[in-house]
């Protein structure tokens, strides 16, 4: 037999944990969650107004609400604001107040389209990645860059002068 004593660190324990609970979601309906399952949320909404773009992935929509209502209790309320707030607006208006600094709605439009377009939601400790190959920076560049990457070609290929 082996000798070899296994160890059960907390953080082994915690990924254990995680992989169960991993391979026992896999067992549910796709339907049981419905906010991801719906495309009509308002993050869905206010996402396709804010990029411009009706081809967002779903899961990525999904983990990105997780994101913003992990970090921010009020997230819900504040989205739903926005949302009000660019179904009313004519486009001269929406383009001076999201411009704006200071103001709440512009802020949170900011937060999403970094998580959108960059992949982190939030900002410091607070900061979640929750994409980074889906980023859709990287889906604008993809018709030039490839493999998904600001570097094209092997290490240390951008530092030899171009021809």
């Amino acid at each position: 037999m082996n000798d070899i004593p296994v160890e059960f660190s907390p953080h082994r324990r915690r990924l254990m944990q995680g992989l169960a609970a991993l391979a026992g979601s896999a067992l549910l309906p796709f339907g049981a969650f419905p906010a991801a399952a719906s495309g009509d949320t308002d993050l869905a909404a206010v996402s396709r107004r804010l990029t411009g773009r009706d081809d967002l992935n779903p899961a990525y929509l999904a983990a990105l609400d997780n994101a913003f209502r992990g970090i921010d209790a009020g997230f819900a309320d504040r989205l739903a604001g926005l949302r009000a707030v660019l179904d009313t607006a004519d486009d001269a208006a929406l383009r001076a107040r999201l411009a704006d600094a200071e103001d709440e709605a512009a802020a949170l439009a900011r937060d999403i389209l970094t998580g959108w377009y960059l992949g982190v939601a939030g900002s410091g400790d607070d900061a979640v990645c929750v994409a980074y190959a889906d980023a859709l920076s990287h889906a604008v560049v993809a018709d030039v860059l490839r493999p998904r990457s600001y570097a094209y070609g092997a290490y240390g290929s951008w530092s030899a002068k171009p021809l």
